[in-house]
């Protein structure tokens, strides 16, 4: 009877540390699945700071553009620790649209398509027809770094207007 109850006992110790040890292993895949998921959607942020030739666009509340090919610029947003480091951008894409200010407006839509480069500063509006003066447009970015195969999120819809190129065509 002595050693039956020793072996219950060594049975129901080795219950114990399976359980506390499947239960560690499920705390660890836990945590790695959530470290994993943060740096995931680190990695998928869209980019910040965005500027149009040279105006910061979250500080400036009635942006106006002064040329049909204005330059845009912004940052990556990456997680400062040992997994992202060395992060750059492989690509980026640009959609931009004009505001539709009456039914006679007609709307304009351009949109890069993805572009494989690592500029990220004063890149040129490409499109083969110039912005047209006097109109309101809306703009949005997104990017491919090397973090991920994925696109970041869009920014949000960044909204500003040109302003009136040519005085005498305007008065005529």
């Amino acid at each position: 009877k002595d050693r039956r109850d020793k072996i219950d006992i060594y049975t129901h110790i080795a219950v114990f540390c399976f359980i506390i040890s499947m239960r560690t292993m499920l705390a660890l895949q836990l945590c790695t699945t959530l470290i994993l998921c943060s740096i995931i959607d680190a990695n998928r942020q869209a980019p910040f700071d965005i500027r149009i030739d040279h105006h910061k666009v979250d500080t400036t509340r009635d942006l106006i553009i002064n040329t049909p090919r204005p330059k845009f610029s912004w940052k990556i947003n990456v997680l400062d620790n040992i997994l992202n480091r060395n992060v750059e951008q492989i690509a980026y894409q640009i959609q931009l649209e004009s505001t539709r200010l009456t039914k006679r407006d007609k709307l304009f839509q351009w949109d890069s398509e993805r572009v494989v480069s690592s500029q990220s500063i004063h890149v040129p509006y490409t499109n083969k027809n110039d912005l047209k003066s006097s109109t309101y447009y809306q703009i949005r970015f997104r990017i491919w770094t090397t973090a991920s195969d994925q696109a970041s999120s869009w920014t949000n819809w960044i909204r500003f207007r040109t302003s009136i190129f040519n005085l005498h065509d305007y008065l005529m």
